[in-house]
């Protein structure tokens, strides 16, 4: 309720300043594919700060693990930034892209940190690791892990990050400035995984590691 869908291009200023409109809060959740980030997501997400500035809304932004680097742990809202690859790098300026807005034009932000994705049950395919890989072939009885068996791993489950966003947002003066919040969601370890998946389907799955070599090239 109180979502309006409006089709356009979010590059183009009069058709991001048209969907905004009138708006109290902007979920900023357009994502360029991996290999346009250099040359896109800094400037699709200026855009979006300039045109919340100009309509006084909030600006949500579903934000990543990236920026707190390769070493493991629990990472808190004050964690440091110490992420040194390339699509890390360029999420920590925009992520300082954000915190300027706010700082400078007082601009609420809400930077909701999430593990990776799935999805709900009534969603158009986004390309998760959840649901592109890892369960990809549930149905031939083959269970695909990307990582360690044994290691912990966050993910969250989307309709329950959505609910948690609407929470924070109707809770009186709860996003004021920048507000960087980590969403807990389901930790799990692949093997803790495979066994849910055998239990919601009712038969074993084979586990089969990731084919890595092809995706790197």
């Amino acid at each position: 309720d109180g979502v309006e869908p409006y089709v356009g291009d979010i590059m183009d200023p009069t058709a991001l300043g048209n969907a905004a409109d009138g708006a109290d809060v902007i979920v900023q959740a357009a994502n360029p594919p991996y290999q346009l980030w250099k040359t896109l997501l800094l400037e699709m997400n200026q855009a979006v700060i300039d045109v919340a500035i100009n309509v006084g809304a909030t600006v949500v932004v579903p934000q990543n693990v990236y920026i707190f680097g390769k070493k493991g742990g629990v990472w808190g809202e004050d964690a440091p930034h110490v992420g040194s690859n390339a699509l890390a790098r360029i999420r920590m300026t925009m992520e300082a892209a954000y915190k300027k807005g706010a700082i400078d034009h007082g601009l609420p932000i809400l930077a909701f940190r999430m593990g990776d994705f799935i999805d709900g049950p009534d969603h158009r395919p986004s390309g998760n690791w959840f649901e592109n890989h890892i369960t990809k072939a549930v149905a031939t009885g083959d269970f695909t892990y990307p990582g360690p068996m044994d290691r912990d791993h966050t993910w969250a489950y989307l309709p329950d990050a959505a609910r948690a966003i609407v929470d924070i947002l109707n809770t009186p003066n709860a996003v004021v400035g920048h507000l960087d919040l980590n969403f807990p969601g389901w930790v799990l370890t692949g093997a803790s995984m495979k066994t849910a998946i055998e239990h919601a389907v009712g038969k074993p799955m084979k586990r089969k590691k990731m084919p890595w070599i092809p995706m790197n090239v």
